[in-house]
């Protein structure tokens, strides 16, 4: 059976690769900082595959077939240079043919693909974590940028079913599951480039908390009122607490990085016990 060792959500911004100058030294070393720590920690696990849960910015998906989600089942991934250097990863088709299979017997319909190609979304952390892009990788694409949306609630269910999917893999393998996006931003319109540092600080310390019933209490309407039309990515977030189950959070990291655009924070949890 399969083992998540840890989960981490960590915020993006494709120009935390392409225009680091736009942020001012100080304050874009404690970022990076940050997100070395995590390649080290990551390092340190020695994970046999990275569950990656991110959106997609109408690179890979549009509306001639939107699903809610979709897990990639590839040998390999490529994708958009997107303001990032153009990578490759390699997967892991065998566990992702599982987590499918799983997801469909708890109640999940994801769509999968043997061509899925990932953007920032998913190369922007793995640039930082893992950046020789020697670790196997599952991508599971979760809808958060285009209306309808699944519910917050969910999300966290996701996060639940993908860590009964791993452990019931047939291979012993180390997971490490990271969600990417938000926190609070607001791209485009009137509003472009506001952040919400207030919202930020609680999301992150409920979610800490494992407090799932005010993590989940938002309306769409709601999470564009207080996060920005790109906090509707709390749910990659909320996705990696569902996975870890009751395990304690830590806040490694938080700066509201406005010439990036982006309330940018990175949590780390640990499950209660790895082997």
């Amino acid at each position: 059976m399969g083992q998540i060792v840890a989960g981490y959500a960590i915020s993006h911004s494709s120009m935390m690769v392409s225009q680091p100058e736009l942020v001012e030294p100080e304050v874009r070393g404690r970022c990076y900082a940050a997100l070395e720590r995590v390649r080290e920690e990551i390092a340190a696990l020695a994970p046999d595959c990275l569950v990656v849960v991110g959106g997609d910015h109408f690179n890979n998906f549009f509306y001639d077939l939107y699903p809610q989600w979709c897990v990639g089942r590839a040998e390999e991934y490529s994708g958009w240079a997107d303001n990032i250097p153009m990578y490759k990863a390699t997967g892991d088709p065998i566990l992702s043919n599982h987590i499918i299979s799983s997801l469909l017997e708890q109640g999940f319909e994801p769509a999968f693909s043997n061509e899925m190609k990932l953007d920032h979304a998913f190369f922007g952390p793995l640039h930082f974590v893992t950046p020789k892009m020697d670790i196997p990788i599952v991508p599971v694409f979760q809808n958060t940028i285009t209306y309808p949306l699944a519910t917050l609630k969910r999300s966290l269910a996701l996060g639940e079913a993908l860590a009964n999917a791993i452990a019931s893999s047939p291979d012993d393998k180390r997971i490490v599951i990271i969600g990417s996006g938000g926190l609070s931003h607001w791209l485009g319109g009137p509003e472009h480039g506001r952040l919400n540092p207030e919202f930020d600080h609680e999301f992150m310390r409920r979610f800490a908390a494992n407090d799932r019933e005010w993590l989940t209490s938002f309306t769409d309407d709601e999470i564009i009122e207080l996060a920005g039309n790109g906090g509707h990515e709390i749910r990659n977030w909320l996705t990696v607490r569902g996975a870890l189950g009751n395990a304690p959070a830590e806040s490694i990291y938080y700066d509201p990085l406005y010439p990036w655009y982006v309330g940018a924070g990175i949590s780390h949890i640990e499950p209660e016990t790895v082997a």
